[in-house]
């Protein structure tokens, strides 16, 4: 099993109106478990479910997920479980198709306000070979899924569009994407045990596949109203480098030069017991000399677009904690005179402990295959087309053709960007 790394591409700041009140985008699940079902609905009876301007598949597909997240950033700690609808014309830059969650039940008071969706609860039982999860309002189970995990587990990463409707009624799209240990389920049984106008429309006609996911990882990018995209194209997936923050082997902040966090993962979050927390959304260590080295270290990695490495002591005994700051320039697109907005990446790390970096991962997540991202990998670090086919046992027509659905995907023309993204993923061990 490959490590993931972190790294980070290109967002859009939130709408503001957008679930007022709520915690900005990226959201960040990590850790989790996810359960989900592919169906084939009557397309008759779930167009109307989607927003005015859109329609389902002419197949009428969807499913159903159920997550359980106990950890990540703005939604977590959190249970769902939602039925979509897959909605054309929207596909990814990867070639998923879009989807919309039209119906479900939420456990946690932040998943609720981010999905519109009632209190309820979602009961996993997973053990051995066996998986099976509920949801519904409190007391009661509205669908039942399960399953017999079956196969070998493997690595894979999505990265795909949501359709979703803001406070105004609006609707916009928001890049997902996730990575996950997964297996196939067999012996698949999906049950709707409530009787009411929506799950009449939403009983399906076929159940198409089944999987489990562990060690998931999810990030909710931030929302494009459709208006813009079509003035605009829409950011490259290259945004869904967020979601390795959660699956990083180092604690990791994404913060602004003023120390107000954007994003943080679990381990970064656990270091509060070593003298470094979140206090008013800001990045704080207890120990003022240490402030100091941190504000020094994002304003001149900032300052020079460099990275920087500094020590912050500890509160008791043990080694000094290592920071790199890394600069990354994130295009906002929707400002009056577009510019660019420059965040600092901080990767903390106890010098004792050894970390790998593999592009491959990171890679998949921007949408290409696993071969595909092999050989962007190889030829990243510098290797020729001819070295890289020779590598991967490959002809150098062959990688040659790679590389270019490599530059398509990437939204790249030349290999020296391709190495400064592959160097980017492998600067991030410290």
């Amino acid at each position: 099993m490959n490590r993931a790394v972190a790294a980070v591409g290109d967002m859009v700041p939130v709408t503001p109106g957008i679930h007022a009140g709520y915690a900005p985008l990226p959201h960040l699940i990590q850790g989790g478990t996810l359960l989900s079902v592919g169906l084939v609905f009557d397309r008759a009876a779930i167009a109307p479910l989607l927003p005015k301007g859109t329609e389902p598949t002419d197949e009428g597909t969807g499913g159903v997920l159920f997550i359980d997240a106990p950890d990540g950033w703005g939604l977590t700690p959190c249970r769902t479980g939602q039925f979509f609808i897959d909605v054309k014309g929207f596909d990814s830059d990867a070639g998923l198709l879009c989807r919309h969650h039209v119906h479900g039940f939420v456990e946690g008071e932040a998943a609720a306000r981010y999905h519109r969706r009632p209190l309820g609860h979602v009961t996993f039982a997973i053990g051995g070979d066996r998986a099976s999860v509920s949801a519904g309002p409190p007391g009661a189970d509205h669908y039942r899924l399960s399953m017999r995990l079956a196969g070998e587990s493997f690595s894979a990463a999505e990265a795909r569009n949501f359709l979703v409707i803001d406070d105004t009624g609006a609707p916009h799209l928001s890049p997902v994407s996730s990575l996950a240990d997964r297996i196939g389920g067999e012996d698949v049984s999906f049950e709707i045990l409530a009787d009411d106008d929506m799950l009449r429309r939403l009983r399906p006609r076929e159940v198409r596949w089944a999987r489990y996911a562990g060690n998931l990882s999810v990030t909710c990018g931030a929302w494009m109203p459709l208006g813009e995209l079509q003035r605009r194209r829409a950011p490259p997936d290259r945004a869904a480098f967020l979601s390795f923050l959660s699956r990083f082997d180092r604690a990791a902040a994404l913060v602004e030069r003023d120390g107000s966090v954007v994003l943080i993962n679990g381990r970064a979050e656990r270091l509060i017991g070593n003298g470094i927390g979140v206090a008013n959304g800001h990045l704080r260590c207890a120990r003022p000399g240490n402030q100091a080295t941190l504000d020094g270290l994002i304003a001149a990695a900032l300052d020079n677009a460099v990275s920087l490495t500094g020590r912050l002591d500890r509160s008791g005994e043990g080694a000094p904690i290592i920071v790199k700051a890394m600069p990354f320039e994130m295009d906002l697109p929707g400002r009056p005179v577009p510019r660019a907005a420059t965040l600092a990446l901080l990767v903390f790390a106890d010098p004792s402990e050894a970390v790998a970096t593999d592009p491959e991962p990171a890679l998949q997540l921007l949408g290409l295959t696993p071969s595909e991202a092999r050989a962007a990998a190889l030829v990243g670090r510098g290797l020729g087309p001819r070295e890289a086919a020779e590598e991967l046992g490959l002809s150098e027509n062959s990688v040659r053709t790679t590389i270019k659905r490599v530059f398509s995907k990437l939204a790249l023309s030349r290999q020296s960007e391709l190495a400064v993204l592959v160097s980017r993923i492998a600067s991030l061990g410290v």
